[in-house]
């Protein structure tokens, strides 16, 4: 018997003994019962909520579907336990009962029992004595008898209901964490908050413009992530919504004119419905501007019949005229402010203003009903009316002439609109800047004063003088013509003046320098005296110089910070230049022993003007600091011709045409060999990391493929296990080839989007591990695509590298070329000389060697970058050692090697005539170098396969438009055509490609009246045009590379082999 069936009896005080002892087993088994109700309830529910999930799992409820099954789990349960609960309450056993039931299993109680139990039931005192009797004698006999033993029921023991209750709690916890029960529980959720969480739906309820386009956005917050979308309108119709970035979709109504109800339905998730309610805005009747360009321009008015895009001459008055309804209120709506339109009549909006700068806008209009309409966004272009352009093209430098000879100046003038004059400004050592016209305004032709016959009284037309829009210019100027004396400096530039109104623009050419030299001559100093020393102020001179082109420059700024910046250089520049002036008078003075006489005069003179620039430049006065700097100038000139004439007494002169010594180099050549081979070792690193992210990218990709064929693999644990393992070993490489590009400058932003790829392959190996193969294989598109990003990014610094290298190598050239003329003009000094200098013919000689060295290292430069480039580059790698080949055809080193041996033997015009030979193939060689770099691609691989391909997504997007058909079938092909015009036109100018630029002129013509299928048509051929131009371009690109790839693998023939061999023997005997 269980103890609390035992507790439960001697409890019992106070009822009769058989009785009492019947009740408290009454009490148990209808406890017992409860339990077991329970229990039975529980199972129910639980067995409900697993038949439900299997549900879910054949067929995905919805979320409102699977709350309500397990609400109908929970109400069925409740039910269930609530009528066996009443049932143990209201019907349970009775004493009377209990007593039949324990006669039934134990006969020799006979009726005894049940009449005691009945007897009990009444009062005491109405028993008959052989009634007492029986009580006490039934009492006695089962004083020690076991009730609740005789008759507990066996499916109410313990036993019993603990493995029931047991397996259901486990079935029961399962269910609630399946997601039906999920599902369910969000669903309450979004009952009780009054809103929908699982789907956000945009725009929801809403009203659009009839006729127009609308978009339907949802993000799909939990479960499945697909969505379709029902909508109605006269019917009823589904349609599969496109996928979008992650978990959002979109679809869009096209043309909507009536109100739409619509839905989004995913397998577990709905939202309400929601209706598009469209509406009649205010409509552009028609739209004109009016374009009435400066008078001085001379351009007609432009009138344009529609909004559109546009360039404008600034300053040009610009009218918007628009027709609309009658109440409708227009604005013209720009980034900053909102501008109202004037009502001039009761369909008409004009608005007027002068455009200064470029003007983006849209038009706004507004109805008396508050619907509001706006325009595409529409951008007016504000051309500047540019400055004059003035260019000295003869002498282009400073010159010297003697009284006797005259210099022919030639400029050339041009402006967009117009010149009205040109002029030579000039001013002679320091005094009045003074101006030859060169180029009057125009003048109108003289209208006729006579009138032909028939014609009495008729005025003629005014006459328009043609605009001078480009205009080249001759003077000759000689000394006599200037008043000019030797030893004189002129300073002078070119200026040119516009027609802008009402404030000209003003240009300058830049300022060059006249020195009027005297006629030296040996005996023209006789009994002078002068400084022995040979002394060289030439330096002296290209800085005076220099300050006062910088004084000039510093003028044409604005007075901002830069002009005081300007100022402050130059009043230091002239303080620097005071100070060298006054030391060489020391140098002079102690090598005359004290008496330099007039030399040491001019240098005090020279000295003295420099003082007063600088304070004046000090004070920022420019302008009034150029007479001193000029007059300075001046001094230091006069001061070179004293030294000429001292220099031709003492028979030091080397002639009246040697160069004073301005332009004039040290002839030390630097020694760059290391710094190009960290160049090369530069670029080949990059080249190295660029194959070795690609090869890792392809593996990446192979990778990704072998997940998508697994997905239906059964054992996807063990498949996962081995893809992880294949995962890490693509992340180690990864993380290495992140850490050792950290280490190369010209990859900044690579390694980053590595490491991020790495980031990403970690996660998928975890999710392989798994055996989530999907997740896995998201995380290795991840990677994928920040590997092939990464490999874009390289391949944009490779190429940026190579061009800085072959744009080094052409100003190498450049430099040797300017060199190497200097070299020939000095060479030309010494051979006029009568008695060339010792120490200046030494100096030519070491110079030219110094430069034949210069050139040695640069071919061997152009060998080395052209076999780097050989295999990513080899068309530019070609034309590098194309200039090669064609500099050494030349036999430029051996002209140079000629002209170092003529300079030992001093045979100065034999070494002249070289050197001029090796500066224009030195020239050449620059130029050949600068063409070699618009050999490399403008767009890598990568590029070129992605806009072929978004020009095939625009071919697809026309044919669909076309198959659609529809009012708004010409608006859309328009969007397509601009966009994909503004892509070719990039595409273009990065390529340079002419036919590509001529395919991006056409389609930026609109489509204009023509039938919507023809537009279409051409459409699609232009794009197939521009796709051809790209494959021809990427089918090259990967010919260049696999015939160098070819190259490198293939084995030579043996013949050949033995050719290099011995060749490379040779060179070895002879070293």
């Amino acid at each position: 018997m269980d103890p609390q069936a035992v507790s439960d009896i001697t409890t019992t005080q106070t009822a009769p003994a058989v009785t009492a002892r019947l009740q408290a087993v009454c009490g148990i088994v209808r406890r017992r019962q409860l339990v077991h109700d329970a229990i039975m309830s529980l199972g129910l529910m639980a067995v409900a909520g697993m038949v439900l999930e299997a549900l879910n799992r054949l067929l995905p409820l919805r979320e409102s579907w699977a709350g309500g099954g397990w609400l109908a789990v929970l109400a069925a349960g409740l039910a269930l336990l609530v009528r066996g609960w009443a049932a143990a309450l209201f019907r349970g056993p009775t004493a009377r009962a209990l007593a039949l039931a324990v006669e039934r299993e134990h006969p020799e109680f006979m009726d005894a029992l049940v009449c005691a139990v009945e007897l009990e039931a009444g009062p005491a005192e109405s028993r008959r004595a052989l009634e007492r009797v029986l009580v006490s004698d039934v009492a006695a006999n089962t004083a020690g008898f076991d009730f609740l033993a005789a008759v507990f029921p066996p499916h109410l023991r313990l036993r019993s209901l603990l493995p029931p209750a047991l397996l259901f709690s486990v079935i029961a916890a399962l269910a609630l964490r399946t997601p039906a029960a999920a599902k369910a529980l969000c669903y309450g959720r979004d009952l009780l908050s009054g809103a929908a969480s699982g789907l956000r739906v945009s725009p929801g309820d809403a009203e659009c413009p009839a006729h127009s386009d609308v978009r339907i956005d949802v993000t799909v917050e939990r479960w499945e992530n697909e969505a379709r979308i029902v909508c109605q309108t006269r019917n009823q119709e589904r349609f599969e919504m496109n996928r979008g970035e992650g978990n959002r979709h979109f679809f869009t109504f096209y043309d909507v004119t009536e109100p739409v109800r619509y839905r989004v339905l995913t397998p577990s998730l709905a939202s309400p419905w929601h209706t598009l309610q469209p509406y009649y805005p205010p409509v552009l009747n028609a739209a004109r501007i009016r374009i009435h360009p400066p008078a001085y321009t001379g351009r007609e008015e432009t009138l344009l019949s529609e909004l559109c895009d546009a360039t404008v001459i600034a300053g040009s008055q610009v009218r918007f005229e628009l027709e609309v309804e009658p109440g409708v209120e227009a604005t013209l709506v720009t980034p900053k402010e909102t501008l109202a339109f004037s009502a001039d009549e009761p369909r008409l909006r004009t608005y007027e203003c002068r455009l200064t700068r470029d003007l983006v806008f849209r038009v706004g209009l507004r109805n008396p009903e508050g619907r509001t309409a706006q325009t595409p966004e529409h951008r007016l272009k504000a051309e500047p009316d540019l400055p004059p352009v003035v260019e000295a093209l003869a002498p282009r430098q400073d010159v010297q002439i003697r009284m006797n000879q005259e210099v022919e100046l030639e400029a050339r003038a041009s402006d967009d609109f117009g010149l009205t004059h040109v002029v030579l400004s000039y001013s002679v050592s320091g005094g009045t800047r003074q101006e030859i016209p060169l180029l009057e305004p125009p003048v109108a032709p003289t209208p006729a004063t006579t009138a032909p016959a028939g014609s009495a009284g008729a005025a003629a037309p005014a006459a328009v003088a043609p605009p001078v829009l480009d205009q080249q210019i001759r003077h000759l100027l000689t000394p006599q013509q200037l008043g000019l004396e030797e030893g004189d400096v002129v300073s002078y530039f070119f200026a040119a003046v516009d027609n802008r109104q009402p404030d000209p623009q003003t240009a300058r050419s830049d300022v060059y320098f006249i020195v009027i030299r005297p006629e030296v001559k040996p005996q023209d100093g006789e009994g002078q005296q002068g400084p022995k020393k040979e002394l060289d102020i030439s330096n002296l001179i290209a800085e005076a110089k220099r300050l006062i082109r910088l004084t000039w420059d510093a003028l044409a700024v604005p007075a901002t910070d830069r002009r005081r910046q300007a100022a402050a250089e130059l009043s230091r520049g002239l303080t620097d230049l005071k100070t060298e002036t006054r030391r060489t008078l020391n140098e002079v003075a102690q090598a005359a022993g004290g008496g330099a006489g007039p030399i040491a005069d001019l240098f005090e003179a020279a000295a003295a003007e420099m003082e007063k620039a600088q304070a004046l430049a000090g004070r920022e006065l420019l302008q009034e600091s150029l007479p001193p700097q000029e007059r300075a100038l001046a001094r230091l000139t006069a001061l070179e011709n004293e030294l000429l004439k001292n220099a031709a007494k003492s028979g030091k002169g080397q002639g009246e045409g040697q160069q004073s010594g301005e332009s004039q180099k040290k002839d030390g050549e630097p020694d760059k060999e290391n710094a190009a081979k960290s160049r090369q070792a530069s670029l080949a690193a990059l080249r190295e990391f660029l194959a070795r992210l690609r090869q890792l990218s392809t593996r990446q990709d192979e990778l990704n493929q072998g997940m998508r064929q697994q997905f239906s693999v059964a054992d996807s644990q063990s498949v996962g296990r081995g893809l992880a393992e294949k995962q890490r070993d693509i992340e180690k490489q990864a993380r290495e080839i992140g850490a050792a590009l950290e280490r190369l400058p010209d990859a900044r932003q690579v390694p980053g989007q590595v490491q991020s790829a790495a980031g990403e392959m970690d996660h998928g190996a975890a999710r392989l591990d798994e055996g989530t193969l999907r997740t896995g294989h998201q995380h290795g598109q991840r990677a994928h695509n920040f590997l092939m990003s990464a490999v874009r990014a390289l391949e944009e610094s490779y190429r940026k590298a190579s061009a800085n290298e072959i744009a080094r190598l052409a100003q190498a050239a450049q430099q040797l070329s300017e060199r190497q003329r200097e070299g020939a003009e000095a060479s030309r000094a010494l051979a006029e000389a009568p008695t060339p200098s010792e120490p200046a013919a030494t100096a030519a000689q070491q110079q030219q060697q110094g430069l034949n060295r210069g050139a040695e290292q640069l071919m061997s430069d152009i060998s080395q970058t052209a076999g780097e480039m050989e295999e990513t580059y080899p068309q530019a790698a070609q034309a590098l050692q194309e200039a090669g080949a064609a500099a050494r055809q030349q036999n430029l080193a051996g002209r140079m090697t000629r002209a170092a041996n003529a300079l030992l033997y001093r045979q100065f015009e034999k070494a002249r005539r070289q050197q001029v030979d090796c500066a224009n193939g030195l020239q050449k060689l620059a130029s050949d170098l600068t063409t070699a770099a618009q050999h490399l691609p403008a767009l890598s691989r990568e590029e070129l396969q992605e806009a072929i391909q978004r020009l095939r997504e625009a071919a697809q997007e026309v044919g669909h438009a076309a198959e659609e058909g529809g009012d708004k079938m010409s608006e859309r092909l328009d969007t397509v055509r601009e966009r994909v015009s503004k892509d070719v036109d990039q595409l273009a100018d990065a390529m340079q490609d002419p036919t590509l630029r001529s395919i991006g002129d056409e389609l930026a013509a609109p489509l204009g009246e023509s039938k919507a299928a023809e537009g279409a048509q051409r459409l699609l051929s232009l794009f197939a045009a521009a796709a051809r131009v790209l494959e021809r371009q990427l089918v090259a690109t990967e010919i260049r590379q696999r015939v160098a790839l070819s190259r490198q693998l293939s084995t030579p023939p043996e013949k050949y082999r033995r050719l290099v061999e011995e060749y490379f023997k040779d060179l070895s005997r002879e070293k």
